[in-house]
């Protein structure tokens, strides 16, 4: 007999017993062997709605009824009615707790619940009752093919199907394991033995639309079979349609579609599948007026409605896809295709809360919904909560510790949330299983980059750019990594390349700018800055570092542009509030930078670069104390700063404290002691408090190390000059001077020690090549007049000094050396109005009227003018100031002479002639004094320098013919008349050479 007549005699052995027990029960309504008895037949008919009525009546009367419960999960599982199907079962179970039948079949309501981690437990405790039991093994080798655990799951199919190798279940669940797994010669021998067996059942409908390709084929002859019998079957051409779909034979798939639709137009099924068919070939707008049909029809149609979700999405009309997968999930709460897709709509939306709405909601239905585990942690993710993205992660791999995907996205918090080490972990056990991934190995090349594992970080992704040349980001990562080796062509290079492919890539144009800034290829920089601001006119990084760029270009008001718009929307940028402090500095606004690196210093209190520019600022403003806390501050953070402590020596020795200016410096210089630098500024300390010993011995260190060092040489150079050795300080500025041949200060002070010795030819040399290199220089001007009027060259001396008073027409100096060199050319009244006006000058700017070096020459200008009492005066104050001053004691002891006061005369002519006996002009007054009294031949032998003196300016000329006249007198005495004549001769002869007004050679020659 064959199978298809033992069925037919079972379904007629099941009708008479229907009958049988449909008498029993209209004589006893209640009986519960009667009900129970109908209920098991009704449900092996399949007739579930009339089991379930008879199932329920048993347990009204008897509500622990063990096989009326067993059936009645049965029943309510093929009706959906799967809360009352767990609700039978936790009754059974409370009953019977190790009843591995009872655990399987909540494990499976657990499954269609989307409760796995229930799931998990159950099929788990049936393993341990029955390690045998087929049913056990294939349910738990489900539950971790869910949780993604493909290769356990493998291992339960396999002892399943050892016990019973023709469960065509188990050989579906595992022939779509060995498909995830690549294993395709095994994936499709079982689903064809599936197949077969099906078959041999006379299935006809398709189950499971996940096959292999050899599946469907024997699908489409079995097919092509039934509709040569019967080529109108609507039923069988919607499934042969469906068949072609997924073979990808559209065409074929909706000729089948349209004439079984011709047959039944409302044809729910067919209208899906078409519509799918439509969706498949980009068909959007015909797939659209299927899925719009059967909304009509049924508007609570989930299927179609995440269908017509899906197209909306494809045509981007988001708030239309998104109403769609949520009526959708309104009808199938843990459908997890609908899930997915409603979240990544908001994520595209940002509106993360909205996403954790939907998901929570799901968990709350479903605490061991994994899927919602998921996303709810990438969604935190994306909110930047690590904490609870964190959570999330680690419940979902309690239950599943081999996904791969959930350690990818772990990773990714972790490296979020700057847990490298952890990030790195989970990255390696992804690649476990996904070896040549390339989002997982760019994220461990990322995090090996923050672990500065620099060769790891290259390793991985030199192996993605191996696989994919143009992928952006790995190259932007490399190009990272190579900045921080310093290899900043190769860096150029990578971010140049993702430029190429990605010209407007944000990051690549941020690394690459900031590799510019450290070339100091700052217009370079500026060009990718500027491009970064025209894709977003308020990057804030871009308009800080531009601002940064601006002002190491010193553009500061354009500097200040950028830093101004950028701290309008980040008033904490650090970087921005650095520079702008910075270039507050510069422009001198003390207290705009004070306020800004205040800031600094309240996010940051240890910032050592914001301490410095504060200390800076108060520095600036002479407020040492203040710059003192913060230099404090610095080095109880960084105790042997060589920079801060050379500052704080600097801002002690400002304050007068040599002392603790030079400890620091000492300091220093034994935590470095070669540092030349160092060795200069305390060098500097030591000589500008004299002592120039100790001085001498750091300049002589920093140049046994940099014998060029042109600082060192001229400061070595001064202090010998102050010490009096000029020989070795010519030798350091003329080393100076081989190196910098217009160095002004070598010049200048070589110049000026020529000058001390007297060495006037090589002083003007130096001098001249000075007022070549700065004419105006009015030191050097002044230095060279002094020269010139020391050699007797009085015009070029004039020249010097009236240049002078033109670019600094009150120089007191000027004007005084100017009316000694009017004196010395017999120009009385210009000496004399110089002279005035230095003194006027003077009292202005000091307690006394006029010194007395200017009072002496102002007196002797006086007594040449004739004016004795004026003259007298000024030589009486000069000498008070200083009795030995031989000028004034000579030019009084003259003028006492003319007015024939010849006690003090011979008094002051005598203490002269004590102070300096060499003087000619001296002994030719005391022998005009000596002939007045009478002393002649004394007078005589005070004139014997007079024919040999050689007169070097007008005034000795004046001088010399005054002297000449006298002796004339002598001689007269002595009636030496000849000599008399010849004397008055030479007189006569040098009063004619001199140009001075007559009326004072009258006065000056009037011989008493």
């Amino acid at each position: 007999m064959s199978s298809y007549e033992d069925d037919a005699l079972e379904k007629d052995q099941y009708e008479k017993s229907i009958n049988d027990l449909n008498k029993v029960l209209e004589i006893e309504p209640d009986n519960v062997e009667a009900l129970r008895t109908l209920g098991i037949i009704y449900t092996k008919l399949n007739q579930y709605d009339k089991a379930l009525s008879c199932l329920n009546k048993v347990l009204e009367t008897i509500p622990d009824d063990t096989i009326a419960l067993a059936f009645r999960v049965h029943t309510c599982v093929e009706l959906k009615q799967i809360e009352l199907a767990f609700n039978d079962l936790n009754n059974l179970l409370e009953n019977d707790p190790t009843n591995v039948l009872f655990l399987i079949n909540r494990g499976h309501v657990y499954i269609d619940m989307n409760r796995y981690d229930k799931s998990f437990i159950d099929f788990k405790m049936a393993i341990e009752l029955e390690p045998e039991n087929a049913l056990a093994l294939c349910g738990f080798g489900e539950i971790n093919h869910k949780l993604r655990n493909y290769k356990e799951a493998l291992k339960y199919f396999n002892k399943s199907l050892e016990i019973d190798p023709n469960d065509k279940i188990t050989l579906k669940l595992r022939g779509q394991t060995y498909r995830i797994l690549n294993l395709h010669e095994e994936s499709v021998a079982d689903f064809k033995n599936a197949a077969i067996l099906e078959t041999s059942n006379n299935n006809s409908t398709i189950e499971n639309i996940d096959y292999s390709l050899n599946y469907y084929e024997m699908y489409l002859v079995q097919f092509n079979k039934s509709l040569e019998e019967n080529p109108n079957d609507q039923e069988t051409l919607v499934y042969r349609a469906d068949t072609f779909r997924i073979l990808n034979i559209y065409e074929e798939a909706l000729l089948d579609l349209n004439k079984a639709l011709e047959i039944n137009p409302n044809d729910l099924f067919g209208l899906s599948i078409r519509g799918e068919t439509y969706r498949q070939m980009g068909k959007y707008n015909e797939s659209l007026v299927d899925l719009n049909k059967i909304l009509n029809i049924n508007p609570s149609d989930a299927s179609a409605l995440r269908l017509r979700g899906e197209i909306y999405y494809a045509q981007n009309k988001l708030f239309d896809s998104l109403d769609d997968f949520k009526k959708s999930l309104s009808i199938h709460p843990n459908n997890a295709f609908a899930l997915r897709s409603c979240i990544k709509i908001y994520q595209i939306f940002s509106q993360y809360e909205e996403s954790l709405k939907v998901l929570n909601k799901a968990l709350e239905d479903e605490p061991g919904h994994m899927i919602a585990l998921r996303l709810r942690g990438y969604t935190y993710y994306l909110m930047k909560n690590g904490k609870e993205s964190l959570k999330d992660y680690n419940k979902f791999l309690e239950f599943n510790s081999n996904d791969e995907f959930v350690y990818y996205l772990r990773g990714l918090t972790y490296f979020m949330l700057e847990r490298f080490e952890e990030s790195l972990e989970d990255f390696n056990n992804a690649l476990k299983t996904m070896q040549d991934d390339l989002p997982t190995l760019f994220s461990r090349g990322n995090s090996f980059l923050m672990l500065d594992r620099y060769d790891e970080s290259l390793k991985d992704l030199n192996k993605i750019l191996e696989i994919d040349p143009n992928h952006v980001s790995a190259l932007i990562v490399r190009g990272k990594c190579y900045i921080c080796l310093q290899k900043y062509i190769e860096a150029l290079t990578d971010l140049s390349n993702a430029l190429v492919i990605d010209p407007n890539n944000l990051i690549a144009l941020k690394a690459r700018s900031e590799i510019w800034k450290i070339l100091k290829l700052y217009e370079n920089s500026l060009i990718d800055l500027n491009k970064m601001l025209e894709i977003d006119p308020k990057n804030i990084f871009a308009l800080s570092v531009r601002g940064e760029i601006y002002r190491l270009m010193q553009r500061y008001q354009e500097s200040l542009n950028d830093l101004n718009k950028c701290l309008e929307n980040e008033p904490n940028n650090t970087l921005s509030l650095k520079n702008r402090g910075e270039i507050y500095l510069k422009m001198k606004m003390y207290k705009e930078s004070l306020v800004d690196i205040n800031r600094l210093l309240e996010i940051n209190p240890n910032d050592l670069l914001a301490l410095t520019i504060r200390m800076t600022i108060h520095k600036e403003m002479g407020n040492y104390e203040g710059s003192l806390v913060d230099i404090e501050k610095f080095l109880k953070i960084d105790p042997n700063n060589i920079s801060i402590l050379s500052v704080r020596g600097g801002i002690y020795f400002i304050m007068g404290n040599n002392q603790k200016s030079l400890e620091d410096f000492n300091k220093i210089l034994e935590i470095n002691p070669n540092n030349t630098i160092l060795l200069k500024q305390r060098g500097e300390i030591l000589r500008l408090i004299g002592n120039y010993k100790e001085s001498l011995e750091d300049f002589n260190k920093v140049l046994e190390i940099e014998p060029n060092d042109l600082l060192a040489l001229l400061t070595r150079g001064s202090i010998n000059m102050i010490m009096c050795e000029y020989n070795k300080s010519l030798e350091d500025f003329k080393k100076v001077l081989e190196i910098e041949s217009k160095n002004l200060l070598a010049l200048t002070l070589r110049g000026t020690i020529y000058q001390m010795l007297g060495n006037y030819k090589d002083s003007l040399l130096d001098f001249n090549k000075l007022l070549e290199i700065d004419p105006n220089n009015v030191s050097i001007l002044k230095n060279r007049g002094e020269i010139y009027r020391l050699m007797g060259m009085f015009d070029e001396s004039l020249d010097d000094f009236n240049k002078l008073l033109e670019i600094e027409p009150t120089n007191v100096s000027a004007l005084k050396s100017r009316g000694e060199i009017y004196r010395l050319s017999g120009k009385f009244n210009e000496s004399l109005e110089d002279l005035n006006k230095a003194s006027e000058i003077d009292s202005i700017n000091s307690i006394e009227s006029i010194d007395a070096y200017t009072q002496g020459i102002r007196g002797a200008t006086l007594y040449m003018l004739g004016r004795y009492e004026y003259a007298l005066d000024d030589f009486n104050k000069a000498l008070k100031s200083n009795p030995t001053n031989v000028f004034c004691l000579a030019y009084r002891g003259a003028l006492y002479l003319k007015c024939n006061r010849f006690n003090e005369s011979q008094k002051d002519l005598e203490k002269a002639i004590e102070l300096n006996p060499n003087e000619p002009y001296l002994h030719w007054q005391r022998g005009s004094l000596y002939r007045l009294t009478g002393k002649y031949k004394e007078a005589f032998d005070e004139f014997i320098t007079l024919d040999d003196f050689k007169p070097k300016c007008e005034l000795d000329k004046l001088e010399q013919a005054e002297a000449y006249s006298n002796r004339a007198a002598l001689n007269k005495i002595f009636e030496k008349y000849d000599e008399a004549a010849a004397d008055l001769r030479k007189a006569n002869d040098l009063v004619s050479k001199i140009e001075v007004n007559d009326t004072i050679n009258l006065k000056y020659l009037n011989i008493n």
